[in-house]
């Protein structure tokens, strides 16, 4: 299992589920404009991560160094 990863994967639920909760009951055009504008911006965040732990040797099944 990729801990490091998932643990990533979690922040970024996290804070989809905090923009929602910033949002609940505005208008439905404010709630969209926000949802697109905050979670682009988190899943961009989260995608870059993503790429550099995959480049890094500290995210992988084994745990020893070896590239996953």
């Amino acid at each position: 299992m990729h801990t490091c990863c998932s643990h990533g994967g979690l922040e970024l639920i996290g804070q989809l589920y905090g923009i929602e909760a910033d949002i609940r009951g505005k208008p439905a055009a404010e709630r969209l404009r926000v949802q697109q504008e905050k979670s682009a911006a988190s899943c961009s965040s989260a995608s870059a991560r993503r790429a550099a732990s995959r480049n890094s040797r500290s995210c992988n099944s084994l745990g020893s160094g070896v590239p996953s």
